[in-house]
């Protein structure tokens, strides 16, 4: 009778643990850790694109205060300064929903260029704070950031 020997035939060619836990051999080893640092990097440069863009839709309704204060802002501006982000943010919801831009177009380009818009947006801020190009930007930094957020 033979005996049930779990053991390969040829047990040479199986990798050694110690050096595979050691990341000192074997194929399969390296491999993973790379992958798993390529990981991570992806994910910190994500987390921190998403921060930047978040900063986008934050950092003008941040300096309402200084621009009233420098530019005697009404209290009407300066309210619909801040809240005119959130309809563009509602506009560009639909909008990408409307027309199913999450299923059609890459994730990555999505943010991309919505992170990029929205900033070109900011910029205008910049150039001319208390004309009405400012609240139509700021409504533009909304619907450039529903496609931030929704695939962030």
């Amino acid at each position: 009778m033979k005996s049930k020997d779990k053991t390969p035939a040829d047990a040479s060619a199986l990798p050694d643990p110690a050096r595979i836990s050691a990341g000192g051999g074997g194929d399969a080893a390296p491999r993973l850790e790379r992958d798993s640092d390529g990981k991570w990097r992806a994910l910190a440069l994500l987390a921190l694109a998403e921060v930047l863009a978040l900063a986008l839709w934050y950092s003008a309704t941040a300096v309402i205060p200084a621009l009233r204060a420098e530019f005697s802002l009404s209290d009407r501006h300066a309210s619909l300064f801040s809240s005119i982000v959130s309809i563009g943010f509602v506009f560009g919801t639909l909008l990408s929903a409307g027309l199913q831009l999450a299923d059609r177009l890459p994730a990555r380009s999505l943010f991309s260029y919505g992170a990029l818009f929205a900033s070109l947006m900011n910029l205008v801020i910049v150039l001319d704070p208390t004309g009405g190009s400012a609240l139509v930007a700021r409504f533009a930094t909304g619907l450039a950031m529903a496609y931030v957020y929704t695939n962030g």
